[in-house]
Order: C-alpha cells, then structure tokens, then sequence
C-alpha cells in the first residue's frame, strides 16, 4: 500500500506528531502528562539561555503553560521525574521501573570506579608549588 502525501500534508504530519499541529491542542498538566506520554520524556536541560529547555518544549504544545505547573508536576504532585534516559530528561513516574537497567549499570560501574580509587589515590601526587 503506498501513501502519497503534497508538502502541505506532510508538513502538517510532522507538527502533529510533534504535538504543533493544532496549534495549543494540549491544556494545563494533563496536557504536559499526556504530551511526555506521547514522546516518552524531554531534555531536562538546566541552563536557562532564553528559558529551560523543558519550559520552552511544553510553552510551545501546551495551551496556559507554565513553569510552575512542570515544578508541581514534578516536586508535588509526583507524576514526573527527572532523571537520565541518555540525557538529563523528564519523564513519567509510570516509566521508573524500565529504567532499572540503566540504574544498574550505573551502580556497577560506580562499585568498578570505587573499587580502582585506591590505587588512582596512590598515583596522585600532591604539590605545593
């Protein structure tokens, strides 16, 4: 089966699947939750250059946003987290067992670090100049 789209069609595919396309579709925290269920999470991203990252990625999808709904999300209400898929990101509470295996590795890899320190610590020298 073949699909023919014209540009404006899949222009128009594109923003929907972005969550762009009807313009402010989504509303208030249900409109966040539901957005980072579709995408699965978003770039927690700490500098504030021209706004957070996360702010500007839900400011953009979701009608009256605002920062102190994503922070009641996150630190009252505890639907979202912050953590690491790959990169600092928000994501649904729902979604914290999948990442045991990330938390794992992690682990291991910090028990592998702690157990090397002790001859890293005898190869630093410390130098008064």
């Amino acid at each position: 089966m073949n699909i023919t789209l014209d540009k404006q069609q899949a222009r128009r595919f594109a923003l929907a699947h972005q969550g762009l396309w009807p313009p402010h579709k989504l509303e208030g925290k249900r409109g966040v939750v539901n957005y980072i269920r579709r995408v699965g999470c978003i770039q927690f991203d700490p500098l504030d250059i021209v706004g957070h990252n996360p702010e500007l990625v839900l400011q953009a999808r979701v009608a009256d946003f605002s920062p102190e709904m994503l922070q009641e999300l996150l630190y009252q209400d505890r639907e979202l987290v912050d953590g690491w898929d790959k990169v600092m990101s928000i994501y649904r509470v729902e979604d914290w067992p999948y990442f045991q295996r990330q938390r794992d590795a992690e682990r291991r890899s910090l028990d592998s670090w702690e157990s090397r320190a002790p001859r890293a610590k005898s190869a630093v020298r410390l130098s008064n100049d």
